[in-house]
């Protein structure tokens, strides 16, 4: 689990994303878009997402920053999605983001390392 700082127009909200390097975009859960000031009826129209579990809909909605410990990205579209997950998981933290990002995954210790590049 990798702590966020999710930017809007009105404030910022610290979220709790999965790292997941199947997913092409970062995906969160409107209800956080929506805290820091992206409101639902402005999302972009409805999408189809293929995942796993088949095709949900969903919309995209470029944030003006995601904070991974001073790994920044500006301008990033997002998927808007409920997730199918428990509660505690706020979206899940995609390869879009980690693009231009060296990333080790030890999975013997148990940790992730990421450096911006």
């Amino acid at each position: 689990m990798l702590t966020v700082e999710l930017f809007g127009p009105l404030r910022s909200r610290n979220l709790h994303l999965l790292l997941d390097t199947g997913a092409m975009r970062t995906a969160i859960r409107p209800q956080h878009l929506e805290f820091v000031g992206y409101p639902r009826f402005a999302l972009s129209a409805p999408v189809p997402v293929v995942g796993v579990t088949g095709i949900a809909v969903a919309s995209i909605e470029r944030v003006i920053r995601l904070d991974l410990s001073g790994i920044v990205r500006d301008n990033l579209d997002v998927v808007a999605i409920d997730l199918a997950s428990p509660p505690h998981i706020d979206g899940l933290l995609g390869m879009d983001f980690l693009a231009g990002a060296l990333v080790t995954i030890n999975t013997v210790e148990g940790w992730v390392e990421i450096v911006d590049l």
